[in-house]
């Protein structure tokens, strides 16, 4: 995966996602796919702090992940609850599919 100065394009497909540069949610994004792998989770707070920002900012962690139109590319699916619950997923409207890919990717 590789980011430019407007656009997240990813290797080996033909998605194009515009991002504004800098930006806290292209922060976040980059952040969630490069240092949380298949398999892991991390919370809103923790995943805020990874990003460079105060774990205060899980708010902002989690507009982030409702803007991303493109849920298994950018996998905000492992991103929950610092109590460990699984949170919403689509505006809780996906909980039962965030479940699974969580349970899916553990298994791998």
């Amino acid at each position: 995966m590789q980011f430019s100065s407007t656009l997240l394009v990813l290797q080996h497909t033909h998605i194009l996602i515009m991002l504004i540069p800098g930006s806290f949610t292209e922060r976040v994004w980059y952040t969630l796919t490069n240092q949380v792998g298949v398999g892991e989770t991390v919370s809103y707070g923790e995943l805020a702090k990874l990003s460079g920002s105060s774990p205060a900012a899980s708010r902002a962690v989690g507009q982030a992940m409702r803007t991303n139109n493109v849920m298994l590319i950018i996998p905000c699916h492992r991103v929950i609850l610092a109590n460990g619950e699984t949170g919403n997923y689509g505006g809780g409207k996906r909980n039962s599919v965030k479940s699974w890919l969580l349970q899916h990717e553990k298994g791998h």
